[in-house]
């Protein structure tokens, strides 16, 4: 196939640049689009690896760094370093004020500003990404080798949210959520017009507690979602880079992500 990889940008909701990895096909045909979401990890060669993937499955594939927005100081190695601080307070006392000013006690400045931006800030920050992958949306519906509103996103952890969120507030034809937490509040799942199959890891508490609620969003809006927990997988199973990735889950799930893009968008 013929396609192109490069670093780009878009414009935000309010005009400030966001940082792409974008692949798009250059035979002159028009491909439906889908919009690879970053974890907490933010644009590492794990989503650029999956972005690759769609391309070569026939799409053309945009994965954002929404965290670049924020400053130059939300690099790999960064986060990389700040997460380490925060998940080393211990998990009952992480999202607490002590928990939160014993992270960032003895962290560099660039550390300081990423822990408050993902986690003390959080709702601000998701509310601003989830504008952002609008505008991405949109931006991509405008593309010359897009078909137009064939688009679909799939998201991972923090990206998961994202894309659910997304799917509530944008026309997306086909969204795949990995271990992402509800939309807010769970019953917007009633304005999804399109459709949504979900991936979750047995042994993840934190984002499993839910799923009930979910479900039952769904079902009061009398709307499907495709859904399977992969029973002794942990969170962020898909990440061939973590030590939790776990190879047949996250092979099962590909293939049914795939079957599920190729049966809306194509």
């Amino acid at each position: 196939m013929d396609f192109e990889r490069k670093d780009g940008h878009f414009t935000g909701h309010d005009g400030n640049e966001i940082e792409m990895y974008e692949v798009t096909h250059k035979d002159g045909k028009r491909h439906p689009s889908v919009i690879v979401v970053h974890e907490i990890w933010g644009l590492e060669k794990n989503i650029r690896s999956i972005a690759d993937r769609f391309a070569s499955e026939g799409y053309n594939a945009y994965a954002p760094h929404l965290f670049s927005r924020f400053g130059k100081h939300f690099t790999a190695k960064n986060i990389e370093s700040a997460m380490a601080r925060f998940f080393s307070i211990p998990e009952n006392k992480r999202w607490s004020p002590e928990g939160m000013s014993s992270a960032i006690s003895t962290a560099s400045e660039a550390e300081k500003s990423i822990i408050k931006q993902i986690f003390e800030s959080r709702a601000v920050t998701t509310r601003l990404m989830v504008k952002d992958l609008i505008s991405l949306r949109n931006h991509v519906a405008e593309q010359p080798s897009s078909d137009g509103d064939k688009i679909g996103s799939i998201g991972f952890c923090l990206g998961g949210g994202l894309v659910f969120q997304l799917a509530t507030e944008s026309p997306i034809m086909a969204t795949s959520v990995f271990y992402g937490a509800n939309p807010d509040p769970v019953a917007s799942i009633s304005k999804i017009e399109g459709k949504v199959i979900a991936s979750y890891a047995g042994e993840d508490p934190r984002v499993n507690e839910g799923i009930p609620a979910m479900i039952k969003a769904f079902i009061d809006s009398r709307k499907e979602v495709e859904l399977k927990i992969y029973e002794k997988a942990q969170h962020a199973f898909f990440n061939d880079l973590r030590p939790t990735y776990k190879k047949d889950a996250a092979e099962d799930a590909w293939n049914r992500t795939k079957s599920f893009f190729e049966r809306i968008l194509k």
